[in-house]
């Protein structure tokens, strides 16, 4: 529903889903990417946080709360975490990087995680980033 921008009805889907099994970290991240493709990037926050606090710290949910925070006019917070994924060991998305990197206004370097993501195997490219990027 996301992808056919109908938000609000996948936002009530997401949340009847969380209501019958709110440990469904993937739940919560959908929900996240639902009020971030809206604007609403304080429910954007929560929704990742909690996420995170369910799944652990994924780069990709790490990618989408910076850029939902740099959004929202925290983008001290936002570069915390550009900084620890850019010296962390895990793998992150060039196409997650680079909506990052767009959330905090830095060309540059989302420049240069799409270019990575053009070299990039297909199977590294994740659906749900598309919204972030935009």
């Amino acid at each position: 529903m996301a992808s056919a921008r109908r938000y609000d009805e996948a936002i009530q889907q997401l949340r009847n889903i969380i209501e019958l099994e709110p440990s469904f970290g993937t739940a919560h991240f959908f929900l996240g990417v639902t009020y971030t493709a809206k604007g609403m990037y304080r429910e954007a926050i929560e929704a990742y946080r909690k996420a995170i606090s369910i799944d652990g710290k994924p780069t990709s949910i790490l990618c989408f709360l910076g850029y939902a925070l740099a959004r929202s006019g925290r983008p001290d917070e936002a570069q915390v975490i550009l900084d620890r994924l850019k010296t962390g060991r895990e793998y992150v998305s060039p196409a997650e990087l680079a909506a990052l990197y767009v959330g905090l206004g830095i060309k540059r370097g989302a420049g240069l995680a799409g270019a990575s993501l053009r070299r990039a195997r297909p199977s590294d490219a994740v659906p749900h980033s598309r919204p972030a990027l935009r």
